[in-house]
């Protein structure tokens, strides 16, 4: 249920852990059954790409040294009707790469070069100086409590907006303070990988490509693996992004300029089945420098993938890791008691959650008898039993859901013959098993165990406030709200809200119009029609941002403030009357 885009992962080892465990599966390896699948089942996964009308995906599948199966699908450009190929390079997009600025940096600690537990104003001068006890670790496992650079200004488009490292350093300097102590909790932020990358940068006096080719790429043969690369360079066998749009695909130009923007990877099949093969490998020893990334104990360990873009997961009912993003673009899924890779690029982002993990599943036969059992207890840490609850305290769990994220469309809770069932749709919607009054279970692939508990909720739309949680640690945190819609306000009670917001400690301003009886929300990157959703008396939602609305004694309205998943509290003062066109009813 990736779509869902709930965290968690059950887990007791470290994923890194997981990792270093790869490279020592070889020797059991051998002995478990592989299976043949038919061409048509692995064509299958791909047949909404095998098409000279759609995008191409590359698959290959490794089993240790061993190729077993490599095939392309699709088009690197469907206008020329270029076919896709397994030497094709595609783009794995920034948080997708987080892995690969995680091995430099660690590489780096292994010679010497840099302290992980040393502060980052050691390396990175510029940094304020509220964050000073933000260390090199806060930053590779997200607990360091920087705000994320891009999410503190609306108008920022992370894809087609410039912004240059002086202008992140200066937008951090103004927010002035962190979202929590540093490694006190974890929250994805753009802004700590943008600091890896220029951390390895000064202490390397080169760029992080140049680094990861010199100790990486070119002892691997990864010949046409680049990092940070500039998609408006000419680049043979290169295909570029697409999307779908309302009349068929679009090829995407768009990649950030930005600080973050210097860690993507583009990369080819063939590349990744080196990098497959390598980090599995002992002697190469680079699950070695990955687990040694992780906090020392007793310290807590990280539960999920979040830290550097490698998950644990379930596959067939055996141990897996997965190679991924906040996107879930899953590019690696690795089965280490198998011994199994298997790589997966497609030059867009629709349903690449699904294949890795469906070949994977193609070529194991399901872990059976006490086995399975393991892996369902190694993967959940504790095993709650099934409580019985009655149809109508079920029923009143039912209805379309929001995330809390921000992300779009909505998750819908409906009932099964054993219980209830969450997910987008019918088709991608998971079981719940009930473990409580209103508690449930389920597993999902790529995210692994979670519970999640319906609450009611007087302070949120909806009445009814789902948090997740994590299986291992019993950390909790909110996911999904309950969409019932409210009433619309009229045109004059929407007008109290118009005007210009200057931001009080973020660089940006907020336009709110009122255009035919629509509350529309503006900064450069929004569009026009960005429309404002009513959560509540003062409350809106638009993008990813939760509007609050303040009021002065008289009732008069002063201030708004955003909220988003990554960052909390974004203060804008109204200055001006309504800008742009007059309101109009």
């Amino acid at each position: 249920m990736p779509s869902i885009g709930l965290r968690g992962a059950g887990w007791r080892s470290t994923t890194a852990g997981l990792l270093f465990s790869c490279a020592l599966a070889g020797s059991t390896a051998r002995a478990q059954t592989i299976r043949t699948p038919a061409q048509a089942q692995i064509d299958a996964v791909f047949s909404m790409y095998d098409s000279v009308t759609t995008p191409g995906c590359g698959v290959a599948v490794i089993r240790g040294d061993s190729l077993l199966y490599r095939k392309a699908y699709g088009m690197a450009h469907i206008g020329f009707r270029v076919p896709m190929t397994t030497s094709t390079t595609m783009w794995i997009p920034y948080s997708e790469a987080r892995v690969f600025v995680a091995l430099a940096v660690g590489l780096l600690a292994q010679d010497g070069r840099i302290a992980l537990d040393s502060p980052v104003v050691r390396y990175v001068p510029e940094l304020p100086a509220y964050a000073a006890n933000v260390t090199v670790r806060h930053l590779l496992h997200h607990t360091s409590g920087l705000a994320d650079y891009g999410v503190l200004d609306p108008s920022f488009d992370s894809m087609n907006g410039r912004l240059t490292e002086a202008s992140m350093f200066r937008a951090l300097t103004r927010w002035g303070k962190l979202g929590n102590t540093p490694g006190s909790a974890q929250v994805y932020s753009n802004t700590d990988y943008a600091l890896l990358r220029l951390l390895v940068e000064r202490v390397t006096e080169g760029t992080l490509h140049q680094f990861l080719t010199k100790r990486v790429f070119e002892p691997l043969g990864m010949r046409d693996t680049r990092v940070g690369a500039d998609q408006a360079d000419v680049v043979p066998n290169h295909a570029l992004f697409h999307e779908p749009g309302a009349e068929g695909w679009r090829t995407v130009l768009r990649y950030r300029s930005s600080p973050t923007g210097g860690i993507s990877v583009n990369t080819s099949v063939e590349d990744l089945v080196r990098w497959a093969q390598a980090s599995a490998d002992p002697r190469r020893g680079y699950g070695a420098v990955l687990a040694a990334l992780e906090p020392g104990r007793p310290a807590r360990p990280t539960l999920s993938g979040l830290a550097y873009g490698v998950y644990a997961d379930t596959i067939n009912d055996r141990p897996a890791v997965v190679y991924k993003g906040v996107g879930d673009y899953k590019y690696l899924v690795r089965v280490p008691d198998a011994a199994l890779s298997v790589v997966t690029l497609c030059n867009s982002y629709e349903q690449m959650w699904t294949f890795g993990p469906a070949v994977a599943e193609l070529f194991l036969p399901p872990a059976s008898g006490d086995r399975a059992s393991r892996a369902s207890v190694r993967a959940a840490g504790t095993a709650a039993p099934t409580v019985s609850l009655p149809s109508d305290a079920l029923q009143r769990l039912t209805g379309e859901y929001v995330r809390m994220d921000g992300r779009p469309g909505p998750i819908r809770v409906t009932r099964s013959d054993s219980g209830l069932r969450i997910g987008p749709t019918e088709q991608n919607a998971r079981s719940l098993r009930a473990i409580g009054p209103n508690r449930f279970e389920a597993i999902a692939p790529g995210v692994g165990v979670f519970h999640l508990t319906f609450l009611t909720a007087d302070t949120v739309p909806g009445g009814v406030l789902v948090l997740t949680r994590d299986a291992v640690t019993g950390a909790e945190e909110p996911a999904l709200r309950r969409n019932v819609p409210l009433p619309p306000l009229s045109a004059e009670d929407l007008r109290e809200y118009a005007g210009t917001y200057l931001g009080v400690d973020v660089e940006a301003t907020l336009y709110f119009t009122v255009v035919e009886g629509r509350l529309l929300a503006e900064a450069r990157a929004l569009a026009r029609n960005a429309a404002v959703q009513v959560a509540g008396r003062d409350r809106f939602r638009f993008d990813i941002y939760d509007a609050r609305f303040e009021r002065d004694a008289s009732g008069r309205v002063t201030h708004v403030v955003l909220d988003a998943a990554r960052v909390k509290g974004m203060r804008y003062t109204k200055a001006l009357p309504p800008a742009g066109p007059p309101s109009r009813r």
